[in-house]
């Protein structure tokens, strides 16, 4: 089901942080959030910097942090203020937090490496690097997943200090994971590529093409729910074909 909030610029990132508030960004600086599920939308008064924006995340309705070059800003009260941080390994340009403490980000701009933070997000350390990643996603403080160019899928059991490699099946460029267990999980990149998954990324399968267009990125509130943007304003209210037992 495809949704409009109003703007023809690409979707970079799009979460969903309750029954039915969702919050999308478009490619300069413009943030947007539904608190209808996506029935109508309102442009949100994002004041900390007039540029280019990369990936939002809400924990819930207060707790939520929005990366945009050169910085993480971070809200406590649903988006009303922010606090800005900064660090020298630099922001991620992706990220992905399990609660308002640990959180795992990918950043290409400096390091091209997965880094990983224990305190909100003032702070990231390097572990893993790579120049051909995108995106990074942990279900818990163990299991995560990350996503690259030529089909990349790297996989990690111990909070990211190892990884070991995954096979997608596909060659294309891929932009962003999630998962909601440590089996269940979705892929999406060009082209309008989406994978599946139920035994924790062991075996991808290729889903019907929705779209044709680039997909940036996907969210899923649960098995049942998800949201994916992409390309020229692409905001797709997304039910999947598989369900937790199996496909």
């Amino acid at each position: 089901l495809a949704q409009d909030c109003g703007t023809t610029d690409d979707i970079h990132s799009v979460c969903q942080s309750d029954n039915n508030t969702v919050w999308v960004l478009a490619e300069i600086e413009d943030v947007y959030y539904s608190s209808d599920a996506g029935n109508n939308w309102i442009k949100h008064a994002y004041e900390p910097c007039s540029c280019a924006l990369n990936h939002v995340q809400f924990l819930d309705a207060n707790t939520g942090w929005i990366a945009s070059i050169g910085t993480v800003n971070k809200t406590t009260n649903g988006g009303d203020t922010w606090n800005e941080y900064f660090h020298e390994v630099g922001p991620p340009h992706r990220f992905q937090f399990i609660d308002e403490n640990e959180g795992w980000g990918h950043t290409g701009a400096k390091h091209e490496a997965v880094i990983h933070t224990t305190d909100g997000g003032i702070t990231w350390e390097v572990q893993y690097i790579d120049e051909f990643m995108n995106s990074v996603f942990f279900v818990d403080s163990n299991n995560g997943w990350a996503v690259g160019f030529n089909g990349k899928i790297i996989h990690s059991t111990n909070g990211g200090d190892s990884w070991q490699d995954q096979n997608s099946g596909v060659n294309l460029e891929l932009r962003d994971v999630h998962f909601v267990d440590v089996n269940i999980g979705w892929i999406c990149g060009h082209n309008g590529t989406i994978l599946s998954t139920t035994d924790g990324g062991v075996n991808w399968k290729l889903e019907p093409p929705v779209v044709g267009d680039n997909l940036y990125d996907l969210y899923f509130y649960d098995s049942n729910t998800g949201w994916i943007v992409g390309d020229l304003g692409i905001i797709i209210e997304y039910t999947p074909l598989i369900t937790a037992t199996g496909f």
